[in-house]
């Protein structure tokens, strides 16, 4: 322990009781300390080398009054234990020891007690309250062996439990013989009289006297039960009105004239229609033969609103609809001025011209079939020069394969750039990658396919831009009848956490074995709107248009986070496609033009909301991390 200083305390409830440290003879480094109250209390020790402070141990250990009795030769038993722990938690020894002695003594002596000597208990006395414990060591008939005995004081006499539920009563025995008749004593004093008995039948009556004065009229008893119902009548007047002050019940009536029933106010007025004041239920159907105006609001609280067939419903004033509208046959939308009796022409017309505008928003992105590269032994094949080339691998070769397309630059400092699709087809397993938004890109040939081909250049130096990776194994799932995808998104939200990598895996039905990629079409991406740098949105949204047998040959692969407008450029510039052909021929990819997408008015993309509104959620999982990078060469 030369040159090395130990420091330590031990946490009491009165405060912090530091250790002592010294060095012995031997140079070994030795701590001690003073007494400390019963209980468990903590410590730690640091090391200190004159360049810096360092944990070494730390635990508890706990003291206690001495309970085990003397040894033979008067040995002190052990009046402690600690736990010392290592500071990474890779395990513990227990020492015993007590507040003047090492513990490295005491270890000895528990060694050789326990090799020396073999303790057991004999016989256990309890004594009376207030004697003190004892206990004694009696040699056994073997040599080194021992029997205690124990003295345990009684422990004083506690308060009265509660009593314990009374058992059941026991069966009643025979009654026994009856003693003879005692004396008759005194005369109680005379009880109190009785009830009256009943009173005896009367007697026959007699003559009647004169009939009295009448007395006043008592009160009215309770009526009797409602007679049965007459015959019904009928209410009329051929003088002049007919008012009715209380409920006018007519379970059948007819009423030829105006009905009117005036407010509570009083007002109101004959006149030719019929006046009803008040909530009024029909239970059963109300037939309008001539029609029927609504003053005020008409509200149907449950059921359904029809429309029969022959019948039409015209809104002059403004509909609000708070759900959505289902018009299966279709919405004729007419000309406002000078409309054709053909509303579905004009409907056409209008949908022509939607179509029109949409086309506007999009620029075509040219395939520069002369630019074109790739590495290894693969070969181009340009099949319409500046549209579309065809690259082929030889069997067992692999090659990265860079792709990029012209377009207008139609931007400044901010764009307006919404999405990018382009053809693109693989007989093989492949992976494409490509990159958009602020940032350079550094992009990696003859990788394997869980590398990296593309990542953020500069050193990874953060920026808002975004990387995609499409990886197709080609490996058909038979139990599912599919091929599944994955995608992996590359971000940056700050500078502080750094690159993030989604991963997102989806999968592909394909129940007529349509190989996948070798039947993609086209790889489209899209978002609906500008999205934040600093924050994930889902805004974007990664398709493909599939070929074959499917029903559905839309399906959404992956959500994200999408970029802003500023410094965007013109979207995707190029992608980036690695091949391996472990296939027994030539392996093919087939690579076309592209479509260059832009914000509507208001910063909205319907591209996006038709795709996702045709499209099948083909997402199974998502799973984000930090990125690692992966570079391993082929």
């Amino acid at each position: 322990m030369n040159g090395v200083t130990l420091r330590g305390a031990v946490r009491l409830k009165t405060g912090v009781a530091e250790f002592g440290f010294s060095r012995d003879d031997e140079g070994n480094g030795v701590l001690s300390w003073a007494s400390v109250p019963a209980g468990r209390w903590s410590y730690d020790v640091f090391m200190d080398d004159g360049n810096e402070e360092r944990p070494l141990l730390y635990g508890c250990f706990v003291s206690a009054g001495r309970v085990t009795p003397d040894l033979p030769d008067e040995q002190q038993a052990v009046a402690g234990a600690v736990v010392v722990q290592l500071p990474e938690g890779s395990g513990c020894v227990q020492v015993m020891l007590d507040n003047a002695s090492s513990a490295a003594w005491y270890a000895e002596q528990a060694k050789k007690y326990a090799e020396n000597f073999n303790l057991s208990v004999g016989q256990v006395t309890t004594g009376e309250p207030g004697t003190p414990a004892n206990a004694e060591a009696v040699k056994g008939s073997e040599v080194g062996s021992y029997l205690l005995n124990f003295t345990i004081p009684r422990g004083d006499v506690g308060p009265q439990g509660p009593s314990g539920p009374q058992g059941e009563r026991g069966e009643t025995g025979p009654e026994g013989p009856q003693g003879p008749r005692g004396e008759t004593g005194e005369r109680g004093p005379q009880g109190e009289t009785g009830e009256q008995g009943p009173k005896g039948d009367t007697g026959p009556a007699g003559p009647q006297g004169p009939e009295g004065p009448q007395g006043p009229e008592g009160p009215a008893g309770p009526q009797g039960l409602q007679g049965e119902k007459g015959e019904p009548g009928t209410l009329t007047s051929n003088v002049g009105d007919v008012n009715i002050g209380g409920a006018l019940t007519a379970e059948s009536a007819t009423i030829n004239g105006p009905l009117v029933v005036n407010n509570p106010d009083g007002s109101g007025s004959a006149g030719t229609l019929n006046q009803i004041y008040g909530i009024t239920r029909f239970y059963q159907s109300v037939d309008l033969q001539s029609g029927g105006w609504l003053r005020g609001t008409f509200m149907v609280e449950s059921g359904i609103l029809n429309i029969s067939q022959g019948a039409s419903f015209n809104c002059a004033g403004a509909s609000t609809f708070s759900s959505t509208v289902n018009a299966n046959g279709g919405i004729n939308v007419p000309l406002a001025v000078g409309a054709p009796t053909s509303e579905s022409g004009v409907n056409r017309l209008y949908a022509a011209g939607m179509g029109g505008a949409s086309n506007i928003y999009t620029a075509a992105a040219f395939l520069n079939t002369d630019s074109l590269t790739t590495t290894g032994t693969a070969t181009i094949t340009k099949t319409v020069p500046w549209q579309m080339a065809r690259i082929g691998i030889p069997a067992g070769a692999h090659t990265t394969i860079q792709a990029p397309f012209e377009g207008p630059s139609s931007q400044w400092n901010y764009s307006s750039w919404a999405g990018f699709s382009f053809v693109w087809r693989s007989t093989a397993a492949a992976k494409v990658t490509m990159g958009f938004g602020r940032g350079a890109k550094t992009i990696r040939t003859d990788l394997t396919t869980d590398s990296y081909t593309i990542i953020p250049g500069n050193g990874l130096a953060f920026n808002f831009g975004e990387i995609l990776d499409i990886t197709f194994d080609n490996v058909r799932d038979t139990a599912r009848n599919g091929y599944t995808v994955r995608v992996r998104e590359i971000y940056a939200l700050n500078s502080t956490d750094g690159w993030q990598v989604k991963t997102t895996t989806s999968f592909i039905p394909a129940t007529q074995n349509e190989p996948i990629p070798w039947t993609v079409c086209k790889i489209i991406y899209q978002q609906q709107a500008v999205a934040s740098s600093s924050v994930y949105e889902n805004l974007g949204g990664l398709w493909l248009m599939v070929t074959g047998a499917q029903t559905n040959n839309l399906y959404k692969i992956a959500t994200c986070r999408g970029v802003s407008n500023f410094e965007t450029g013109v979207g995707i510039s190029r992608w980036v496609t690695d091949v391996i052909n472990t296939t027994s021929g030539t392996a093919a990819v087939n690579a076309g033009p592209g479509e260059y997408a832009y914000y509507q008015p208001g910063n909205i993309n319907p591209l996006f909301y038709g795709l996702d509104a045709i499209g099948t959620n083909a997402i199974e999982s998502e799973e984000t991390a930090d990125f690692v990078d992966i570079n391993i060469p082929l």
